[in-house]
């Protein structure tokens, strides 16, 4: 941040991902940003309505269980490895492909707003 002359004061940048610690916290916030949004440390609370199991496996999970990779929507992602995820992980670039495919078939341009996509299910 401040290596690009910007200042969080001016542009209030919230950092997001992988912040799975206090240390982690102190890091970005170190790095200028303004804030931290966390999401998956509050889906093992009390008050989370996750699923016991889906807790539990979250809870468990060490540094080598998280998996980094990009999402059918081209969005990186990381979850915890599971035979779900092993199973996406091999078909990855075909998923990928087909959701491609499936992006151009079904959205197309509108003309009023050229920089807007209409997308029909």
């Amino acid at each position: 941040m401040r290596d690009m002359q910007l200042e969080a004061e001016k542009i209030p940048l919230i950092a997001a991902g992988g912040i799975n610690s206090h240390a982690k916290m102190r890091q970005v916030l170190a790095l200028g940003y303004a804030a931290v949004q966390l999401g998956t440390a509050f889906a093992v609370t009390t008050e989370g309505d996750a699923h016991p199991n889906f807790k539990k496996v979250l809870v468990e999970a060490q540094p080598r269980d998280i998996v980094e990779f990009v999402s059918v929507a081209g969005l990186p992602a990381r979850a915890v490895r599971s035979i779900w995820l092993d199973r996406y992980l091999r078909r990855e670039s075909v998923l990928q492909q087909e959701a491609a495919e499936w992006t151009a078939r079904s959205c197309r341009p509108i003309p009023s707003a050229s920089a807007v996509e209409h997308c029909s299910a």
